[in-house]
């Protein structure tokens, strides 16, 4: 009777570890696509630019990319870091 309790608290609290790892990577790809969608319409900005403007457009689609690679890989990106980039890149070329 123990063991069975014991046994029914170890599945319960893998099973709510589980739904909160489920529930960060579903935030995570959320993030990623949209970081995504922000370089592609900053990249669309740069084509037809020239000069500082380019320049900066360009900049800043690299400046996505690199935190796009650090999310892709893991690493601990500050999501106050994610918004300023998302914002940025929509503020870009106006």
């Amino acid at each position: 009777m123990k063991t069975s309790k014991i046994t029914i608290l170890l599945s319960a609290a893998a099973l709510f570890g589980a739904t909160g790892v489920f529930a960060r990577e579903a935030a995570t790809d959320t993030r990623n696509d949209q970081l995504k969608q922000a370089k592609e319409r900053v990249a669309a900005r740069a084509s037809g630019e020239k000069g500082y403007p380019r320049a900066r457009l360009d900049m800043e689609r690299v400046r996505l990319g690199n935190i796009i690679d650090d999310v892709e890989a893991g690493r601990s990106v500050d999501p106050r870091e994610i918004d300023q980039a998302i914002e940025r890149a929509n503020e870009a070329g106006r």
